[in-house]
C-alpha cells in the first residue's frame, strides 16, 4: 500500500526545520538560514534569515509559516497535499519554560491554522522524549539526531559545513527528520530505519 507523504517540522522562533519523504521515496529538506538569502543544496532548500525579534510577532509567525506552506506547494502535488501526514515536535505545543514561551505556543497554533486552510488534516505533535525513545537516541544533544539521520539517509551525509561537522540550520533537519521516522515506524509505513549502504 502506497503511503501518503510525511513531513516532519521541528518548530522554533529561530531556525525551524522541515523534512519531507514524498511518496516516491524520495527526502527534501528545508530550513532557515542565519543569512539574508536563500541557499540551495541538492534536495535541501534554506530560507533567508527569519525577522528578528524588534520585529512584531505575527510578522515572525506568518514569515516561518508561509515558507514552510511555500515548500509543501513546491514539494507535493496538489492532489497528494489532503494525505501529507504532518508531524510537530511538540515544544510549540508544550514549552517547558517561562517567559517568552507563549510565543511557541501562538506560533504553533498559527501554523496549524494555515496548514488546514490548503487542506492538511493529519496533524501530529509528538513530544522529543517520546520520538527519541522509539528511535533509540538516548542523548538530547542534536548532534545525536544527526548522527542517526546519516545512519539511516543516504543524503543527509551533504549536509555539513565544509569541515564535515554538524550545524546550523542542519541540525534543525536532523530533528525534523527524526519526527518523519517516528511516524514511519509507528504506523509502519514510508521509511523504515536501516544502515546506508
Amino acid at each position: 500500500m502506497k503511503h501518503g507523504p510525511i513531513l516532519g517540522l521541528d518548530m522554533s522562533l529561530v531556525s525551524p526545520g522541515i523534512s519531507l519523504y514524498t511518496t516516491d521515496n524520495k527526502w527534501i529538506f528545508g530550513g532557515f538560514s542565519p543569512y539574508k538569502s536563500t541557499r540551495y543544496r541538492e534536495g535541501c532548500t534554506i530560507y533567508p534569515k527569519i525577522p528578528s525579534n524588534s520585529s512584531s510577532n505575527i510578522t515572525r509567525y506568518m514569515y516561518i509559516c508561509d515558507r514552510i506552506i511555500q515548500f509543501i506547494e513546491k514539494n507535493i502535488d496538489q492532489i497528494e497535499i489532503p494525505l501529507i501526514n504532518v508531524i510537530i515536535e511538540g515544544y510549540a505545543f508544550c514549552p517547558r519554560r517561562q517567559g517568552s514561551s507563549y510565543k511557541l505556543h501562538e506560533l504553533g497554533g498559527v501554523l496549524q491554522y494555515c496548514l488546514t486552510k490548503v487542506g492538511i488534516r493529519h496533524i501530529y505533535t509528538i513530544q522529543p522524549s517520546s520520538w527519541k525513545r522509539v528511535l533509540q537516541i538516548h542523548r538530547s544533544h542534536k548532534k545525536s539526531s544527526f548522527d542517526y539521520c546519516r545512519t539511516h539517509v543516504p543524503s543527509f551525509s551533504t549536509l555539513t559545513n565544509k569541515d564535515k561537522q554538524c550545524c546550523h540550520p542542519y541540525e534543525d533537519i536532523a530533528d525534523a527528520t527524526c519526527l518523519v521516522f517516528w511516524y514511519a515506524i509507528k504506523h509502519k509505513t514510508g521509511p523504515q530505519p536501516g544502515p546506508v549502504s
